[in-house]
């Protein structure tokens, strides 16, 4: 009888961080997604130094989630939102008219994540 209630306990647990953390990756991506479309508007209003900073703040979100979300997500997702980011911040810089297409690259790989990916069991243990 022990043995069933200790395997109900991990189970909860389990189930319990499961919830915990799909909430906070799509509170997490829902204020990364707000960064990038604050980034188009500037862009889009030739406000090139405002959306510099709005890139800037996205790449202070991003490092302090990426470390926890290394933790739960899978580590190809996470490193292709890393390559995108990396690639906007020169292109904002250089006005190139490349920037619109790598924000919505940066945009849709965020939604994506925070749709579809649910922190696997395996990665909570």
């Amino acid at each position: 009888m022990k043995r069933v209630i200790i395997s109900i306990c991990i189970l909860s647990a389990m189930i319990g961080l499961g919830i915990l953390f799909n909430i906070r990756i799509s509170a997490e991506c829902k204020k990364l997604i707000g960064f990038v479309e604050l980034t188009e508007k500037s862009m889009n209003s030739e406000n090139t130094e405002q959306a510099f900073l709005y890139m800037q703040d996205f790449k202070d979100e991003w490092d302090s989630f990426y470390n926890e979300a290394l933790f739960i997500l899978r580590g190809d997702r996470l490193s292709d939102i890393d390559s995108c980011y990396v690639r906007i911040i020169p292109l904002i810089k250089t006005d190139n008219d490349e920037l619109s297409a790598e924000l919505a690259e940066l945009k849709n790989l965020l939604v994506r994540t925070r749709e579809s990916e649910f922190p696997s069991i395996f990665n909570i243990l």
